[in-house]
């Protein structure tokens, strides 16, 4: 009876965890050698997007960063080409993709990184970027104990729509659409990344820009 119960609660907790991680972002790694391909000169895009069985809503763009400037392909000293890619659906990007391409004289060799996959996401979006902006002010009000507007909170760039994961509860399987925000505070010494859900304004996560 205790080797029935036991093996329940283990299938159990094992169904949680599976749960929890049901929309987190995969981990990629392959290579041609490895799948028993040819190194082969293909266009890196359409290949990652068929070796990973995306729905053509899926696509990749070069990585950018935080000014939007696309982040520049390396060559390293043994003649590899190493290029970043991070990962979009309709259109929008998931936060925190971020794909590696490593080609050699032309010829995909391999890559690595983390992807989302999914069957369907529901775009749409309810709150206005107004109302995220001052969601996300509240919210990082809160952090710093003072609710208050007698202090300045700027933004450096317009909230940006995304794709994330809810960071805040951890019963939460799903991507969501979110508003990402920057705030900062010079007097309270703050710069954060808030993101904002686009249908409930709920606060999905933030990021300290602050080391």
């Amino acid at each position: 009876m205790k080797k029935v119960t036991f093996i329940s609660i283990f299938m159990f907790l094992g169904v949680m965890v599976n749960t929890i991680c049901a929309q987190s972002l995969k981990k990629l790694y392959f290579t041609t050698e490895q799948n028993s391909e040819k190194k082969r000169s293909v266009n890196e895009t359409s290949y990652l997007q068929s070796k990973l069985n995306l729905s053509e809503k899926f696509t990749f763009q070069n990585k950018r960063n935080s000014a939007k400037e696309i982040l520049a392909e390396i060559t390293d000293s043994l003649g590899y080409t190493h290029r970043r890619y991070e990962q979009y659906y309709s259109g929008i990007k998931i936060e925190h993709s971020d794909i590696r391409v490593h080609i050699f004289n032309g010829n995909l060799v391999s890559a690595n990184g983390e992807y989302a996959s999914f069957e369907y996401l529901d775009t749409s979006v309810i709150i206005t970027t107004a109302e995220a902006l001052n969601l996300a002010k509240d919210f990082v009000r809160s952090l710093i104990n003072n609710t208050s507007n007698n202090y300045s909170l700027n933004s450096y760039y317009n909230p940006e729509i995304v794709i994330c994961n809810n960071q805040t509860n951890a019963n939460d399987t799903l991507f969501h659409v979110a508003y990402k925000v920057d705030v900062y505070s010079d007097e309270h010494f703050i710069h954060e990344y808030v993101y904002v859900d686009s249908k409930n304004g709920e606060i999905l996560n933030h990021i300290s820009l602050i080391r």
